[in-house]
């Protein structure tokens, strides 16, 4: 096994250094280099054809680079390789893998902005091309995520992303993703846990930096972070069979639209309101809301006081029960299992109590911003359900 440079002294410094570890004896040797070498470098990725190691840079501490070099593992020696056409722009924190002859680069951060973009180099005419994806719908730009190739296709899990929230937050991702390289074609996976019948994408912790290895029909995931919390803990994922798509040639962006907004519940990523339960944080978007309920629009646009706050209050309910309800708008599961209509029943009294409150309230002259959300959430969910 090779280490080629890195972070030392606790992130102050890039190295240059091979280390080979013998995987029988589980030795060190610290191995002298001669040539070409590509100098200090971090966050960059490094890919093994024929007798060759290839480098592609990468940070070095100072600038993002997009340079390339070889490691002859027979002579020890380095060479810049000088390639043909439009290179990637500079990065580091990307992610490769090497399919055949050819070496993709997909991805990391250029220093002003995260990228999701798909490049490969044949490494025997040693050109670029940037890779046309044949469809609208692609993971989102990030950094710190890993692929791998299975086959024909390329495999990505996790990263990290900025919120366009105005605050330029960053998050990480758990998300599940396939390229078809016969095709050009993104396809986001469905992840199903063992044993599991909820949203199972949730129950896996989002992360970034983590180790991505393929070994008989399974995905290997140790490790990675999400902001200071470090991960010693491995998931493993089934490729055999395939795994189930979100998304194919067959299924139209509403349709894919439609399936995908669970992975939203209660998630910081663009949410644009914050509702407090009880002290507890629930991210909401007001576009998804809108979308479902005239009267959850007209609540935010037509002028009242949530129109112009991105957080709101909402009493006389638990967190769990709240949770409850706004899964049935993000999950858009209106068949929702029996105890949770019980739950909902109690409500029913509580509704026709307020119904006359909100009514005399309709001239918009209120502050008490409280309880409206939650009745209209509920209000909305039976109304569906009495209309099927």
């Amino acid at each position: 096994m090779y280490l080629i440079g890195g972070w030392i002294d606790k992130g102050l410094y890039q190295s240059n250094v091979i280390y080979i570890l013998d995987l029988d004896s589980l030795e060190w040797e610290k191995k002298p280099s001669i040539g070409q070498y590509p100098g200090p470098c971090n966050m960059h990725t490094a890919e093994v054809y024929e007798n060759q190691i290839f480098v592609f840079r990468g940070g070095d501490g100072q600038q993002y680079l997009n340079d390339l070099h070889s490691l002859d593992i027979d002579t020890f020696k380095w060479i810049e390789v000088q390639t043909k056409n439009t290179k990637p722009q500079p990065r580091a924190n990307h992610s490769s893998c090497l399919i055949k002859d050819e070496m993709y680069i997909f991805g990391g951060w250029d220093g002003f902005k995260r990228l999701n973009d798909l490049h490969k180099l044949n490494l025997r005419s040693l050109e670029w091309l940037k890779i046309d994806v044949k469809n609208d719908i692609l993971p989102l730009p990030r950094a710190g995520m890993k692929i791998l190739h299975i086959e024909d296709n390329i495999y990505m899990f996790g990263g990290s992303g900025n919120v366009n929230n105005g605050q330029n937050q960053l998050i990480c991702y758990n998300d599940f993703w396939i390229f078809s390289i016969k095709d050009n074609y993104w396809n986001q996976c469905k992840i199903q846990i063992k044993g599991l019948n909820t949203n199972s994408q949730q129950s896996i912790q989002p992360r970034s930096g983590h180790s991505f290895n393929f070994f008989n029909d399974q995905i290997y995931v140790f490790g990675g972070s999400n902001g200071n919390n470090y991960f010693d803990s491995y998931i493993i994922f089934d490729v055999n069979p395939k795994p189930q798509l979100i998304a194919n040639d067959n299924m139209d962006f509403d349709n894919f639209f439609l399936q995908n907004i669970s992975s939203f519940y209660n998630q910081p990523q663009f949410s644009d309101i914050i509702i407090l339960v009880q002290n507890q944080q629930f991210y909401a978007h007001k576009i998804i809301l809108s979308s479902f309920s005239e009267n959850l629009k007209m609540m935010f646009t037509v002028g009242m006081a949530e129109t112009k706050v991105n957080q709101i209050q909402i009493s006389d309910i638990t967190p769990h029960v709240f949770s409850i309800l706004l899964q049935g708008i993000y999950n858009r599961n209106l068949s929702l299992q029996k105890k949770i209509w019980k739950i909902l029943i109690y409500f029913l009294m509580f509704i026709k109590l307020v119904i006359s409150f909100w009514l005399k309230r309709l001239s918009f002259k209120f502050n008490n911003i409280q309880p409206k959300l939650l009745i209209l959430i509920i209000i909305w969910i039976f109304q569906k359900k009495l209309n099927r």
